[in-house]
């Protein structure tokens, strides 16, 4: 193994390493027997759209008062406002929901016909901030609000994992070059833009997954021996435990190789563009998950598209930035929801100020447009707002859409309703075995909107 597979292989095995002092967790299952539903293969693939975009250019409004106050804020003879006659009406039969989408949003407009499609306008986390990596701190570590103590600086991902499964291994995978906040924490993870490169099977590798299938009676020195001799050429003359502990880290790195390989076997759909690209590692790894339930499965996906920081000439960044989201997107879930165990949230840390800046583009703001995807027939909306408006009074500071739909509701009920975790879990601690499980959003006192049928 070269030097680079071998430092990759321990960069995922020392995130397991902290886990061997508590290696009950390995043999726990699930926290309790309520949590039966989570052994099933549901997957949340979590979409960031990084710089924070423009809700008013996506989700257009077309009701006549709210099309004449943005007309008051994004005046026609401005450079940024949307022309109506080439908006996607978002109706449905008779019922008009009054807005209309992005002309560039064609694909999720028919996934919306078909009710694939939820649009959530003024959505966001509810502080006052406007600074892109606080934002998206508050946001990925899931206290939406500044003074509320953080979970160890966790992210609210890898904290709802742990409650879905306290197992040791992978379950969720970053399509990025970095693990995402939203992922950090105790539960592994792993991190790529391309899996076909990560790792590629060599005879070490092959060696090192034979060495983790063999059962070595009263043996663990020796196994630990093995393994590091594979790693790193060499192993302790007088292994500590450190040492001992990288043979349990060591069968989850050697996991890991197996999941790269499982996910480099498949294939995926002709992407095209960046955005697609990584939409196809996706595909990828949510195919590659055929057949697996509970610890086997990987459980959440983490995509990061950036770019969408349009302080000037908006009008034409989005028409490309929209383009490529909405092709490669609309793509991916036409590939990955009709087996209808995949749920997809699309967000960014916040939108854009109501009113058109001096250079054509517009300045952070505050509520924004979230998205869900699910298979069709599952979801029980289409369109979400909450006392939306864009009248002087009620924009937030007199310049923003005002945050009326806090994100957390959104993702309360995908991760209750959809993926297992524990209702009791998502605003309180809960102790089992005597570990305790820390809340995936703290402070959090929020409401359901429903936004599934039967649910």
């Amino acid at each position: 193994m070269c030097n680079d597979k071998r430092r990759d292989f321990l960069k995922i095995s020392g995130q397991t390493a902290l886990l061997a002092a508590t290696a009950p967790l390995l043999n726990m299952g699930y926290i309790s027997a309520a949590q039966a539903q989570a052994a099933n293969n549901h997957i949340l693939v979590y979409v960031f759209l990084r710089g924070g975009w423009d809700g008013l250019s996506i989700v257009v409004p077309t009701n006549a008062t709210r099309v004449k106050e943005l007309n008051e804020l994004r005046p026609k003879t401005g450079r940024i406002a949307m022309d109506q006659k080439t908006l996607l009406k978002l109706k449905d039969g008779t019922k008009d929901y009054e807005f209309g989408l992005h002309p560039q949003m064609k694909g999720l407009h028919g996934l919306w016909k078909d009710g694939q499609v939820l649009f959530i306008h003024g959505a966001g986390a509810k502080s006052g901030n406007r600074s892109h990596f606080e934002q998206m701190a508050l946001i990925e570590t899931g206290v939406a609000a500044e003074g509320v103590n953080t979970p160890k600086g966790t992210g609210f991902l890898n904290r709802a994992l742990l409650g879905i499964s306290p197992a040791a291994v992978i379950q969720g995978v970053a399509v990025s070059s970095l693990i995402p906040t939203s992922l950090k924490g105790s539960k592994p993870t792993l991190a790529s833009t391309n899996f076909q490169n990560y790792f590629k099977q060599t005879d070490a590798s092959k060696q090192l997954r034979d060495i983790a299938s063999t059962n070595i009676q009263g043996s663990r020195d020796a196994l630990q021996g093995r393994i590091q001799d594979h790693l790193l050429g060499t192993a302790p003359a007088n292994p500590g435990s450190a040492d001992k502990q990288l043979t349990g880290a060591g069968r989850n790195g050697i996991r890991s190789l197996d999941l790269v390989e499982g996910i480099v076997q498949q294939s995926a759909g002709e992407y095209v563009g960046g955005a697609g690209a990584l939409f196809a590692q996706a595909e990828r790894v949510i195919k590659a998950q055929k057949g697996k339930t509970g610890d086997q499965a990987v459980r959440t996906v983490t995509i990061d598209i950036g770019g969408w920081d349009s302080h000037f000439d908006q009008r034409q960044m989005l028409e490309n930035s929209v383009a490529g989201l909405d092709a490669a997107l609309s793509q991916f879930a036409k590939a990955v929801l009709p087996g209808g165990n995949v749920t997809i949230v699309v967000q960014s840390e916040f939108g854009r100020t109501a009113r058109e800046n001096g250079t054509g583009g517009t300045d952070h703001g505050r509520g924004t447009v979230m998205m869900v995807l699910a298979k069709k027939g599952e979801l029980a909306k289409k369109v979400l707002t909450k006392n939306f408006s864009l009248a002087k009074s009620a924009l937030d500071s007199g310049r923003d859409v005002k945050v009326n739909i806090d994100f957390r509701e959104i993702f309360a009920e995908i991760l209750t309703k959809r993926m297992g975790v524990p209702k009791k879990l998502i605003n309180q601690s809960l102790v089992v075995s005597g570990k305790t499980y820390e809340p995936i959003f703290p402070g959090y006192a929020g409401n359901e909107h429903k936004i599934f049928k039967g649910a």
